[in-house]
């Protein structure tokens, strides 16, 4: 029974799917829509637990697999300077909170057969990310609920354009708390929500495409400053939209930039000194009996992925066709957007060495190792990814985590692969 899990599996994340047309699935005992064609969607909490169970269900079997959901940590943020009511809510504040807590809970409870949630996610404005996704919120000193979404500070007035296709169930005008607030609905209880805007240049009830105009970045409600806060929903599940979206796209250039914008907001996003993250990423390093790869500055991991491998996972790769991943010290040396797979990063595999050991042994050594994304959903109904080891010998990420890897690291990188 096959089944496609695209996306981290990890506290936040969003994962699409896919089973046989005709398969049901659960989650943890919840049911879950499927699409006709058999794609689904499920999201995991910021306190998700380590372990979930994925059910399908077909007409001659049943199929159960339990996903590892990795855990994150979560940074603390102190806000200073709001408004004593907006910390501490008079009365009539409160009842007024409760009826906007109503309006989005209905516009979130949408769940429509869209099918826009399979389209790729892009950051609605550029900026500098200046609050991110479960951060423990200190509020003049007192301790609040996490944050949910991700602040993205721009300019008054920038326009705020559709991550993705959605159909706008929510406009409202002047929210307690959040302003200006807009929700689209991506289908299949996904959706995106818009805080503190300036403007809204839609209506209730309007599709919209991605990349389209919806408003503009303000400063209303409970805000401090000019920023877009935006948040994803799988139904009553907040994820993060990073995970989503990818690292933050460098801004048109205005002068002369001392630093790749780009990883301004990344390095900003997890907590990282503006002087630490001066350098890019100068090392790769995959962790085999780990899965795990990890982008390097000196010693300090910045980000860490899952990872999957070849089929005979253990050992250095001797010869072509053991489906053996090298091991060793090598170089990323070229970037390949379109292949098989959702992008690929070529590693300096075979070297001198290991082209040695395979003539000794009278085999060809191999090649094309790379670290790529997931194949298309068209070319993969065959395979399983949620937890296999299944590649050639390459090193295999998810899509979202591709991005990152694809966007921080340079050419001519080294890459470490330990055992």
């Amino acid at each position: 029974m096959d089944i496609i899990l695209d996306g981290p599996l990890i506290q936040g994340g969003l994962v699409r799917g896919q089973v046989a047309p005709g398969q049901t699935v659960a989650l943890d005992g919840q049911a879950i829509a499927t699409t006709g064609d058999g794609h689904f969607v499920v999201g995991f909490g910021r306190e998700h637990p380590s372990r979930s169970v994925l059910r399908v269900s077909g007409p001659k079997a049943v199929f159960e697999r339990t996903l590892a959901i990795e855990a994150r940590e979560y940074q603390t943020q102190h806000i200073k300077g709001l408004p004593k009511k907006m910390v501490t809510p008079d009365p009539n504040a409160l009842a007024r909170i409760k009826r906007d807590q109503a309006e989005v809970k209905a516009a979130r409870a949408v769940h429509s057969t869209r099918l826009d949630f399979l389209q790729p996610f892009r950051w609605p404005v550029v900026g500098i990310i200046t609050g991110v996704y479960g951060s423990r919120r200190v509020l003049n000193g007192k301790p609040r609920s996490p944050h949910y979404g991700i602040d993205i500070a721009a300019p008054a007035g920038t326009p705020v354009r559709a991550p993705a296709p959605g159909q706008v169930t929510l406009a409202h005008p002047d929210m307690y708390y959040t302003g200006v607030t807009i929700i689209l609905d991506h289908g299949f209880g996904v959706s995106s929500t818009f805080l503190h805007l300036q403007s809204i240049d839609v209506a209730v009830g309007q599709a919209v495409a991605a990349g389209e105009q919806i408003g503009r970045v303000g400063s209303s409600g409970r805000s401090t400053g000019p920023h877009l806060d935006w948040r994803v929903n799988w139904l009553d599940t907040r994820v993060d939209p990073a995970l989503l979206a990818g690292p933050m796209p460098a801004p048109p250039k205005r002068g002369r930039i001392s630093m790749r914008p780009s990883l301004i907001g990344f390095f900003l996003a997890f907590g990282i000194a503006a002087a630490q993250a001066a350098s890019p990423i100068d090392r790769v390093v995959v962790k085999k009996s780990e899965g795990v790869l990890q982008l390097m500055i000196g010693e300090r991991v910045i980000r860490r992925f899952p990872i999957y491998l070849g089929g005979n996972p253990v050992g250095h790769k001797r010869h072509q066709g053991d489906e053996r991943t090298p091991e060793g010290r090598y170089l990323l040396h070229e970037r390949k957007p379109k292949s098989r797979f959702y992008r690929a990063l070529r590693i300096s595999y075979p070297n001198d060495a290991d082209r040695a050991a395979a003539k000794a042994a009278g085999k060809p050594p191999g090649g094309d190792i790379m670290i790529h994304g997931m194949p298309s959903l068209e070319k993969r109904s065959l395979l399983m990814f949620d937890g296999r080891n299944w590649t050639d010998g390459c090193i295999a990420i998810s899509n979202p985590h591709m991005r990152e890897v694809w966007d921080l690291v340079d050419l001519g990188t080294p890459i470490e692969i330990l055992p």
